[in-house]
């Protein structure tokens, strides 16, 4: 049998860098495909303390101290932005931020990044 902390640490080690991986991609999947893939963390959030299926989900991963896969998949979303603005990142994403407009005053809203013109139809 083996200890919590081992099966924790299977867990993620070899199971998460797997539900992370392209978290972008998954991002954009339907709701029914991220609660597919959420429900394997949550399966894993009740065997790792041998819980069972009657217990709330919000309280083991709480125990646990893990973040759901979708506030994970945000935190990546905004470290990324944090390295684009900053120049942390490569220059094909650096560059996709546009400029920001330069005001005569010091304005409070002078660090927003401006909203993206995008098509979603031809």
């Amino acid at each position: 049998m083996l200890s919590c902390s081992s099966l924790e640490n299977m867990y993620l080690n070899f199971i998460t860098p797997l539900l992370e991986y392209r978290g972008g991609v998954w991002d954009n999947s339907t709701a029914e495909l991220k609660n597919d893939i959420e429900s394997v963390q949550n399966e894993a959030a009740r065997i790792v303390p041998g819980a069972t299926q009657l217990c709330n989900i919000q309280t083991l991963l709480a125990d646990l101290r893990w973040d759901t896969l979708a506030c994970r998949r945000g935190k990546h979303r905004l470290t990324l932005l944090y390295k684009m603005k900053h120049g942390l990142a490569p220059n094909y994403l650096t560059h996709m931020i546009p400029n920001q407009s330069q005001d005569r005053y010091p304005l409070r809203n002078a660090e927003n990044i401006p909203l993206l013109k995008v098509k979603t139809q031809q």
